[in-house]
C-alpha cells in the first residue's frame, strides 16, 4: 500500500498536476515534495521503532519500498541529526546481541562491514583486551559442547566451531589449551 502511494505520487509528479507545470510558482510541486518527504520519514521511523538500523541498511530498506535513494539518504541524514538514527548506537546494540550468541571479533567485524559500518566505529566497539576475547571463546565452547576437550578429536571439533564463530587461532589455542600432541 505504501509502495503504491509512493509510486502513484512519483508518477503524478512527473506529469503536470491538474494541467499545470510542476515548476510553476504556485508551489504545487513543493507541497508534493514535502508530503513525500513526510511519508518517507514516517516509513523510516516505523522501521526504527522495531530495532536499530545502520544508515546504509535503512537506505536499502526504504529503497526496497520504492523510495528513491537520494530521498532516503536525505531523510536519514535528518533523522541522524535529530538523534533518531545513530550508527554508533546500532553498533553497540549489534555487538552486545552477537556477543550473547558467542560470536568472535572476526565475524563481528565482517558482519558490521557488510552492513556499511565504518572501520573506525567497528574498532571502537571491538577494542577489547585479548583476555576478554579468550574468555568469550572459552565460554562459547563450553556452552556449545558442555565439556572441555578430552581428546585431539574433541579439541579439533571445538577449534573448528570457534573458528566458525569468528575467533582467531591464537584465541582458540588460549581458550582450549594446546592439545596438538
Amino acid at each position: 500500500m505504501v509502495r503504491l502511494r509512493l509510486l502513484r505520487h512519483r508518477e503524478l509528479s512527473k506529469c503536470s498536476a491538474y494541467g499545470e507545470d510542476p515548476q510553476s510558482s504556485d508551489g504545487v510541486a513543493e507541497v508534493g515534495e514535502r508530503a513525500l518527504v513526510q511519508e518517507v520519514r514516517r516509513m523510516a521511523l516505523g522501521l526504527l521503532a522495531t530495532r536499530e538500523y545502520a544508515s546504509v541498511e535503512l537506505v536499502g530498506r526504504l529503497e526496497s519500498r520504492g523510495v528513491p535513494r537520494h530521498l532516503a539518504q536525505r531523510v536519514i541524514a535528518q533523522l541522524a541529526e535529530e538523534g533518531l538514527q545513530s550508527d554508533e548506537r546500532f553498533v553497540e546494540v549489534f555487538v552486545r546481541s552477537r556477543l550473547g550468541r558467542g560470536q568472535g571479533p572476526l565475524l563481528l567485524r565482517a558482519e558490521l562491514r557488510a552492513r556499511g559500518i565504518e572501520d573506525t566505529l567497528i574498532d571502537v566497539e571491538l577494542d577489547q583486551s585479548t583476555t576478554f576475547w579468550i574468555d568469550k571463546a572459552h565460554s562459547a565452547a563450553l556452552r556449545h559442547f558442555k565439556v572441555v576437550p578430552r581428546s585431539r578429536e574433541d579439541w579439533a571439533a571445538q577449534a573448528r566451531y570457534l573458528g566458525r564463530k569468528g575467533f582467531t587461532s591464537s584465541m582458540i589455542y588460549a581458550a582450549l589449551g594446546d592439545q596438538r600432541d
